[in-house]
């Protein structure tokens, strides 16, 4: 099992790549739950770089205030476009129930770097 930070939370040693029953790849994270399933093998080359990738911004988002504004406006912008864009899905009435409660695991240390 390989432990690395989820890209979609931003958590550490959170996100594992796993293998399904046909044993194809895919990710888990332990912190909000997100799976991303792999089509082909392709697709591996993101997972193994974007947990580096994310390392290194967020590192640069605790040293330079002027990149984390940038980072958090990047992440609010997203976050709202989805909480104003949020449809219902085809034969449910009810628009889907978005949990507003802010997940900020940037002070998280990542382990065994």
């Amino acid at each position: 099992m390989l432990l690395h930070r989820c890209m979609h939370c931003l958590a550490a040693n959170a996100c594992e790549l796993k293998f399904d029953k046909k044993g194809r790849p895919y990710t888990r994270c332990r912190f909000c739950w997100a799976k991303t399933f792999m089509q082909s093998l392709e697709s591996l080359r993101g997972v193994a770089v974007v947990p580096q990738l994310v390392e290194l911004a967020l590192q640069q988002r605790a040293s330079d205030p002027d990149f984390a504004r940038k980072f958090d406006e990047k992440i609010a912008g997203i976050v709202n476009y989805v909480r104003n864009n949020a449809r219902p899905a085809p034969g449910n009435e009810q628009a889907p129930v978005l949990d507003g409660s802010p997940v900020v695991p940037f002070d998280e240390a990542k382990v065994g770097t």
